[in-house]
């Protein structure tokens, strides 16, 4: 790593550019602004092996960085200079030579206002019940936009004094996070109601299908969907895995719910139309492709189309996918019009911050959380109660929650039950 003064515009040069900034905050703290970056040639002998770095200009905008860190001065609530001050010295030994030169100063006169910003609301950041909060999102793996949300309500809504409560503090955060979270009951108000899971493969679709059919014909006791068993009828466009038609073919079998399958682009409307009148919900499993396959998923999406049939899509995701997976996953099945999620394999994984973010960004609910393969054991309607309780960290009072949850949990749900 080198360094370069010149007069008070500075370089530094690293192999990237958070190289190049770790070395600025050793030696200044955050009281320094970066101007520019540039690509640079490094290293090499007689022009050979040489490799591509990165340069910093900045400039600094204290002179004495050795008594007082820039952490400490926040917690000392100690300030860099004054922006008038400082933009009096730099005016002073930067005499302009040139207008490029002169807007240079300027733009630094500007950030230096920013950078005055940044220290002060360092301040509120550094209570410690706002560090443990945004330590304990982070664990649960909440997305940053997510986080600073969050910090920034609590700034917003405590006082310095107030945050010192920690216990109230984080149980308002849970009720937040709570609030984020929309669930639904499918609306069973036509007959046949038509469910179809769409989704990447992998994620336990056709084992989904199996549970919902079942929680539908069987009627467990307390599930939360229907008070009565119901005609099920399940139909497969998975031709392509010999094992996945077997599969369903077999819960079929098992359930005694009868199985179709249908292979090509307007053979699944015929097939519809012909199910006995009686039938109260069709349930259709569909090929899992990667949301990069673009082709075959709008192959699929032809497959699918139906006119005059009362429909509902579902996207299937596993609860262990990463953010940006989740996101792209999101973004590609977009066009079958789907509302709601399913979240599948919740007891895999001990971090549902980052389903939990991308689901309030995309304002999708979730119907259905599996939690097993076990048919139909291991199935029930999403709640918040249920999401919250997943999370880790944080003191979750059980009983508040439940109360204050409880509508939002059966909102929907006489719906749910009526119409057929």
């Amino acid at each position: 790593m080198e360094t370069n003064n010149s007069n008070n515009f500075q370089t530094v040069i690293a192999d990237s550019r958070d190289g190049c900034i770790a070395k600025l905050r050793q030696l200044y703290g955050n009281q320094y602004r970066i101007i520019n970056w540039k690509t640079v040639k490094k290293g090499g002998i007689l022009g050979l092996f040489n490799h591509n770095a990165v340069q910093a200009t900045y400039v600094v905008f204290n002179g004495d960085y050795s008594a007082v860190s820039s952490r400490q001065a926040v917690k000392k609530n100690v300030l860099p200079e004054d922006f008038e001050s400082a933009k009096k010295k730099i005016l002073q030994e930067n005499k302009p030579s040139s207008n490029s030169q002169f807007q240079i100063i300027l733009e630094e006169m500007k950030n230096l206002r920013d950078e005055l910003k940044d220290v002060k609301h360092g301040v509120e950041e550094e209570h410690e019940t706002i560090i443990k909060i945004r330590d304990i999102l982070e664990e649960n793996e909440f997305s940053p936009h997510f986080v600073r949300g969050i910090l920034d309500r609590i700034k917003k809504e405590y006082s310095l004094e107030a945050l010192e409560d920690f216990d109230e503090v984080q149980t308002s955060v849970v009720d937040w996070i709570g609030e984020s979270v929309h669930t639904v009951i499918p609306e069973l108000k036509t007959r046949p109601h038509v469910m179809i899971l769409v989704g990447p493969t992998g994620v336990g679709k056709t084992t989904t299908v199996a549970k919902i059919a079942a929680t539908y014909s069987t009627c467990p006791a307390n599930n939360g969907l229907v008070q009565r068993p119901m005609n099920v009828h399940m139909i497969t466009i998975d031709t392509f895995r010999i094992a996945a038609r077997q599969q369903i073919e077999t819960y079929g079998n098992i359930m005694e719910v009868p199985v179709d399958t249908v292979e090509i682009a307007g053979e699944l409307e015929e097939k519809i139309s012909r199910i006995d009148t009686k039938t109260d919900v069709i349930i259709i499993d569909t090929i899992g492709y990667s949301p990069k396959d673009y082709e075959s998923i709008g192959r699929m999406k032809k497959v699918l189309d139906m006119r005059g049939t009362g429909s509902e899509v579902f996207l299937t995701v596993m609860a262990s996918t990463k953010a940006s997976d989740l996101k792209e996953i999101m973004k590609q099945y977009e066009i079958f019009g789907y509302e709601s999620v399913i979240i599948t394999k919740l007891d895999e994984t001990d971090c549902i911050g980052n389903l939990l973010s991308v689901l309030d960004e995309k304002n999708k609910s979730v119907a259905f959380i599996t939690t097993g393969q076990k048919v139909p054991r291991d199935i029930e309607k999403a709640t918040v109660v249920k999401l919250l309780m997943h999370l880790k960290g944080f003191k979750i009072d059980r009983e508040h929650i439940e109360e204050k949850f409880s509508v939002t949990d059966t909102d929907g749900e006489d719906d749910g039950r009526s119409g057929i």
